[in-house]
């Protein structure tokens, strides 16, 4: 069973390398589809934020990161299926004890799925108009404290990153923040059947084609 999961992950991984190429060929489209202007006030709101966060709410802000991170494993391990046992999360860290398979998307999960941001991105959703714009700011404020925990938790020295393996933790990892970053960014610009018409682009079978034909042709 652990030969057949392991072969599934590795063939998932090439499968969404050659849909992220796919989708990175699609770079001019995207740029000509994007209305840049749209993201000044909001990404304001992120460099003060961060700026503040270097400066003094670093000091605030261990509990939420291991918050997130915990309970972000909580979330996937339910996904995937496994009883929870206990959770724990501190301001000096945390631990989400569960009864089933441990697997790599539940090991992963904290260092892709932007917690907060979801949260903000769901309840914009569903309020009036009008608040809209706030949740925006919310959302990029979120999604940079996010970057930010990432940048601190994610080591090799990580148990979630060398149980899942090196290459294969590094790839995924930078395919899936980078699905997530260019998801964001055609919500804020309130385009998402954009972003769906560039995800079917990259699963064109024409497209995978032409691109596993110049891999090999490269190498």
């Amino acid at each position: 069973m652990q030969v057949v999961g392991r072969i599934f992950k590795y063939l998932l991984l090439i499968f969404l390398s050659i849909f992220f190429i796919n989708i990175i060929s699609q770079y001019k489209i995207i740029i000509t589809e994007l209305n840049f202007s749209d993201y000044v006030d909001v990404l304001i709101s992120g460099v003060l934020f961060v700026i503040l966060y270097l400066i003094i709410l670093y000091k605030w802000m261990d509990f939420w990161e291991s918050f997130a991170h915990e309970l972000t494993h909580l979330i996937f391990a339910v996904i995937t299926f496994n009883r929870i046992e206990s959770f724990n999360a501190t301001k000096h860290g945390g631990a989400v004890s569960y009864k089933g398979n441990s697997n790599w998307l539940t090991r992963l999960s904290p260092y892709f799925f932007p917690l907060y941001t979801a949260l903000f991105l769901i309840i914009s959703l569903f309020i009036n108009e009008q608040f809209k714009v706030y949740f925006d700011h919310l959302i990029v404020i979120s999604y940079l404290f996010f970057v930010i925990t990432l940048v601190q938790q994610f080591s090799y020295h990580q148990s979630d990153i060398s149980g899942s393996g090196y290459i294969f933790s590094t790839v995924f990892l930078l395919i899936m923040n980078g699905l997530v970053l260019l998801f964001l960014v055609y919500f804020l610009g309130d385009n998402l059947h954009g972003f769906i018409k560039v995800l079917q682009n990259g699963t064109a079978f024409k497209n995978n084609y032409l691109t596993i034909s110049r891999l090999w042709r490269n190498f």
